[in-house]
């Protein structure tokens, strides 16, 4: 029964503890001020995102595809849009652009700092890290808009790690909180059913050790999920 769960383990829950969400946002005020006009569907995102089997909130992204779902973006004002994605393996490199509307408008990013990437060398361009983040740039740049270097969106929840694991009848999740937030620790099966809610409250800003008595869980694999601040992280806890 073990090694069926150890192979479940592989198949279907190896990319989930790996998964990184990184938040993309772009400025386009210096754009507009230099003549373009704002596309009736916004700005979106194009990229090797399928390749990657990155997704956003629960859809899938396809390759280079701005008109896609998947690749649109959310106004937050200020000529500022975001999206998060989901990328399932840290190390692995996006090639992306961001794109109003649709081919023919998108942006052009030569500068090596972030861009200089792909066939025509116009391509963003970055390695997927090992925790939750995001970057803030100017349209077809390396920088923000005032010149400043790219703003980067740290992560609430950093260094998560959890011992033993695998576990028999305890286990202890370790994380840092960069703010304090309300924060939940999610246990699920390999089928995506809840199995138990370890805790639901405001955690203060620091180190924090939390212990999980996982005694009654039966053998085999689950599914934590970290939530804080908005953000969550994943990761695969095995009981034998």
């Amino acid at each position: 029964m073990k090694k069926i769960y150890f192979l479940l383990s592989i198949i279907t829950t190896f990319s989930l503890s790996a998964q990184v969400s990184i938040t993309h946002r772009v400025d386009i005020t210096d754009y507009l001020a230099g003549g373009a006009t704002l596309d009736p569907t916004g700005i979106r995102i194009a990229g090797n995102f399928a390749d990657n089997s990155a997704t956003t909130g629960s859809t899938s992204m396809v390759n280079w595809t701005p008109t896609d779902a998947g690749g649109a973006m959310t106004d937050l004002g200020n000529n500022v849009w975001e999206i998060t994605i989901d990328y399932p393996n840290s190390g692995d490199t996006v090639y992306y652009k961001f794109v109003n509307g649709d081919w023919g408008s998108d942006e052009s990013v030569n500068d090596t700092v972030c861009g200089g990437g792909g066939g025509f060398g116009s391509d963003r361009i970055f390695a997927i890290p090992t925790s939750n983040t995001g970057f803030t740039y100017c349209w077809a740049s390396c920088t923000q808009c005032d010149g400043s270097a790219a703003n980067i969106i740290e992560s609430n929840i950093t260094n998560v790690s959890v011992s033993p694991n695998p576990s028999e009848n305890y286990t202890v999740f370790n994380f840092n909180v960069k703010n304090s937030n309300e924060t939940s620790i999610l246990i699920y099966d390999i089928t995506g059913k809840l199995i138990d809610n370890v805790i639901n409250r405001v955690i203060t800003s620091g180190s924090q050790s939390i212990e999980y008595n996982t005694s009654y869980l039966n053998n085999g694999i689950y599914i934590y999920k970290i939530i804080s601040d908005n953000e969550d992280t994943t990761g695969k806890l095995i009981i034998k």
